[in-house]
């Protein structure tokens, strides 16, 4: 795997070598299976750069890529929900079931 400011690269379950330009980027998605980086090729096909959450430096690697895709203006999706329309109460609460909307911790 290789990550920069302008490219991702990543080898494929067939150990094929894919790299996509952030530009081209339209969303990263994380889910519970780790985070999927979607991207839009010139002709028009899609193509899904997957990093399994079981990988070693998974938390460290999503975190650079959420920031990245920050930088360049990317929507990042949770659960197959753009992040700018989650309910973020909602999800804590179902997190953490004694955290009421007035507590703070």
């Amino acid at each position: 795997m290789a990550v920069s400011a302008r490219h991702l690269t990543l080898l494929n379950v067939s150990q094929r070598q894919r790299t996509v330009g952030w530009r081209s980027v339209t969303r990263v998605e994380v889910t519970d299976d780790g985070l999927v980086v979607v991207a839009r090729r010139e002709n028009d096909v899609e193509v899904r750069l997957c990093i399994a959450a079981s990988f070693g430096p998974y938390v460290d690697v999503s975190h650079h890529l959420v920031e990245l895709a920050e930088r360049w203006g990317r929507p990042i999706w949770v659960d197959g929900r753009p992040l700018a329309r989650l309910d973020l109460r909602a999800l804590l609460s179902a997190l953490h079931p004694g955290l009421s909307a007035g507590s703070a911790g």
